[in-house]
């Protein structure tokens, strides 16, 4: 006997943040194609970055070299075939109406750019800091950031790529960034 549909109860996993550990692949494909890079300060100059052909290798050296020249880029492909932008910020906003701000300009980016999925993308030593509790303002951004995004664009799958990552540590990053969701009441789910 078949069931109505509306007897089948809901999917316990729809609407959901969706949070993944992206491999180097994932950076190339149609589903991920807007990232979000966390550069700190360094010998990184926007013209060296700007001459990169792929997502990896501007969010590798930025994320390797740093930034010296400008506080946030926007990179992107100019071919429409493989359509990929990435916004790199270097200098951190401090205090909430900065960080507004910065999240204002994130999504107001993402508004001129058709994507299901959004990657960020973060350094080794942030990653450290996320699970040691001392990357306070990187956490603030994360999570300001996903949750104007899933609001305003329904977004809900979310790429974390960092360069050199043991597994392990990615999948304890991403249950961090899962209690911190669930503290500011986003319901996600991590799949590594």
């Amino acid at each position: 006997m078949m069931q109505s549909s509306s007897n089948i109860p809901n999917d316990p996993e729809a609407g959901k943040t969706i949070l993944r550990f992206a491999s180097d692949l994932c950076l190339l494909t149609p589903e991920c194609n807007f990232w979000i890079g966390f550069a700190g300060d360094g010998p990184g100059l926007s013209e060296t970055l700007a001459s990169q052909t792929s997502p990896q290798g501007v969010l590798n050296l930025g994320l390797n070299q740093g930034m010296s020249d400008t506080p946030a880029s926007i990179f992107s492909s100019s071919s429409d075939s493989d359509r990929w932008l990435v916004f790199l910020t270097r200098d951190l906003p401090q205090g909430e109406m900065e960080q507004a701000r910065w999240v204002t300009q994130l999504t107001s980016l993402l508004s001129q750019w058709e994507t299901p999925s959004i990657g960020i993308s973060l350094s080794p030593s942030i990653v450290e800091g996320f699970l040691d509790q001392t990357q306070s303002v990187h956490q603030q951004l994360v999570i300001k950031a996903i949750h104007g995004l899933k609001n305003l664009y329904q977004i809900q799958n979310f790429y974390f790529y960092v360069n050199e990552m043991d597994p392990n540590k990615a999948t304890n990053f991403l249950l961090v960034v899962r209690n911190l969701l669930k503290t500011a009441k986003i319901s996600s789910t991590v799949f590594h």
